[in-house]
């Protein structure tokens, strides 16, 4: 099953990232799939990566953070552009990118997240 989502990046924001080795950020978004979620299905690996302004992201510009229910943790690079991690079948998730001090796009830049569960 695959999906993707659409969003305008928001203005700025800051902290450290909660995925390792927890990089400050300069803004985040979230993924929820218009409100649905991304439902797994029976897949038991996720593929995800981003496009900002029709441009693929490198990995290496964000760190992506799943959550399911109470359950969260963060994808690892694969590749360049691709981050991985091995979800449960039948679970909804949600993602957050945290873009890295120096990566972020512009505010109002169109962001797709385009996810894969196998």
């Amino acid at each position: 099953m695959s999906y993707q989502e659409t969003l305008s990046m928001p203005g700025p924001s800051g902290g450290n990232s909660p995925c390792p080795p927890n990089n400050a950020y300069d803004a985040k978004i979230s993924f929820t799939n218009g409100g649905n979620l991304f439902p797994s299905g029976t897949g038991t690996t996720c593929v995800a990566s981003l496009t900002a302004g029709g441009n693929a992201v490198a990995n290496t510009d964000y760190n992506l953070q799943w959550l399911s229910g109470l359950t969260k943790g963060c994808l690892a690079n694969s590749g360049t552009n691709n981050k991985t991690f091995g979800c449960t079948a039948n679970k909804n998730y949600t993602f957050i990118a945290f873009f890295l001090t120096g990566h972020a796009p512009a505010p109002g830049t169109s962001i797709v997240i385009t996810v894969a569960f196998s």
